[in-house]
């Protein structure tokens, strides 16, 4: 490899991505999540979609033994939201409206859309794991634009081309 772990980050960076909070009920009722932006479609026949969780995350174990997740997809106004659910402690649920889903997965106010799943398959992805779900339920909010990332920072999305 004739680049550095600090390249590989940077060069990734410059893909612009949503911003989700992947959120779920842990074995206690309690709800749990975390910012992920590596979030994907994966599938239209069945409806399926994938993200990657780091396998050192405090969700990773929640997930594992989760049957259910949402994916809520942020919209613009939320940045200091994801900054709250990409924090490694502290009350990330301090504050935060959401009612549950369908299958007990928190699904938050205000987003520009949700998709809840039932967990398919966890796959090895070295240093992450890779989470396949069968879209169950969603829901789009036609007047709210989605947040996106960006070579490390927050962006609203701009005007169509």
């Amino acid at each position: 490899m004739n680049f550095t772990e600090h390249d590989f980050k940077h060069c990734m960076g410059s893909f612009v991505t949503g911003v989700t909070i992947v959120t779920t009920t842990d074995a206690s009722f309690e709800p749990q999540g975390v910012t992920i932006s590596s979030f994907s479609s994966l599938s239209l026949e069945p409806p399926m979609i994938a993200f990657n969780l780091g396998k050192e995350s405090y969700l990773h174990s929640k997930i594992l033994n989760s049957d259910s997740f949402a994916v809520n997809i942020l919209s613009g106004g939320q940045a200091s939201l994801s900054k709250k659910f990409a924090e490694k402690s502290g009350n990330r649920w301090e504050g935060v409206k959401y009612q549950l889903g369908m299958h007990g997965a928190p699904i938050l106010d205000d987003v520009a859309a949700y998709i809840e799943c039932l967990t398919d398959n966890i796959y090895d992805g070295g240093d992450h794991s890779i989470i396949t779900g069968k879209v169950v339920n969603l829901k789009m909010a036609e007047d709210k634009n989605p947040l996106v990332y960006y070579r490390g920072g927050y962006y609203l999305l701009g005007e169509k081309v």
